[in-house]
């Protein structure tokens, strides 16, 4: 799931953006159901008419990149194209470079472009998104790159295990859907543009019956459904980061970044326990506030990504997902 460049290109790249003061765009996707932590095979969710369902498989293409600063500037990264994985979550995925001015806008189209997608996947080399691929991402010559596949079970026997089969291979370059993304400013960093985009999959299904012929691949009404969804329900979510000296609210407690601190600030909850967690479920770092209702997490050594920051008071549990440079 990265835009892999040779190591030559990747310096003489590099020597360009010093020289031009240029700065990275990079992606960071969690993979989530109802804001639930998605994991294949095993996480069992509600769909939108209160069926069961488990994931499988989940994965798509990312192309068409651009980027609309605040002057109405469009920066296009043509060579762009992600393979996204559930399986794969956490990942930085750099996409392209821009300049000083902050950008506002981020679009991106679900699919391969029609000038690659009928392209020979052997010609690329097998680490490329668009290479081979194990359970394979290419229909065929004509039919082109599946744009996204879907697969796992349905619950339709009412007993909330899930037991029927589906599978969605959205495929056909009628299917290249746009996806915008606004930016807030404070996504904009001296560091360059990193959008940490949660992805919540129960998104697709939405007025999906999940009855009948389930198994569907091409461009069926039930694909270009799907397809919509992906673009038009909130299936792509950008976090807000903390980065710098920040201070977000959540409900009634408060956490501020202090270089490597967090400080969590909760006058109501004292002595209760704070957790920071990595996206894997493992517990990073916690402490226990002092009776003023205050801890102090230290972040240093931990590595650049996306954390789930959690204060365990006595009635209720209370996260946020927060990315740590």
């Amino acid at each position: 799931m990265k835009f892999y460049l040779s190591i030559l290109s990747l310096l003489f790249a590099s020597s360009l953006i010093a020289q031009s003061g240029q700065k990275e765009v990079s992606l960071v996707f969690t993979h989530k159901v109802n804001g639930e932590a998605l994991v294949l095979g095993e996480t069992t969710f509600p769909i939108w008419n209160g069926k069961m369902v488990k994931l499988k498989r989940a994965e798509f293409y990312l192309s068409g990149f651009s980027v609309t600063d605040a002057n109405g500037v469009v920066t296009s990264f043509p060579d762009a194209y992600l393979l996204v994985r559930a399986q794969e979550a956490g990942r930085n995925i750099v996409v392209g470079n821009l300049g000083e001015t902050p950008v506002n806008q981020l679009s991106m189209f679900i699919g391969v472009d029609s000038l690659k997608n009928h392209d020979d996947p052997t010609l690329y080399p097998e680490t490329h998104p668009l290479g081979l691929k194990d359970p394979s991402m290419h229909w065929g010559w004509a039919g082109g790159y599946r744009f996204m596949a879907i697969e796992g079970m349905v619950d339709n026997s009412g007993d909330g295990i899930p037991e029927t089969d589906f599978e969605f291979h959205n495929l056909g370059d009628a299917l290249y859907k746009q996806a915008l993304i606004s930016i807030p400013l404070a996504h904009n960093t001296e560091n360059g543009l990193t959008l940490p985009i949660e992805l919540d999959y129960a998104r697709l299904f939405d007025q999906f019956t999940m009855t009948g012929s389930l198994i569907v691949h091409g461009s069926t009404a039930k694909n270009i459904s799907m397809m919509n969804n992906a673009v038009s329900k909130d299936f792509f979510k950008l976090l807000g980061p903390i980065s710098g000296t920040d201070q977000q609210e959540t409900e009634k407690w408060t956490l501020i970044r202090e270089n490597a601190q967090l400080v969590v600030q909760a006058s109501s909850s004292p002595n209760s326990l704070v957790t920071l967690t990595n996206l894997l479920g493992k517990t990073v770092g916690q402490e226990k506030m002092d009776e003023t209702g205050r801890a102090v997490i230290n972040s240093s050594g931990l590595a650049s990504g996306m954390y789930i920051i959690t204060l365990h008071s006595t009635d209720r549990l209370s996260s946020k997902t927060i990315w740590l440079y």
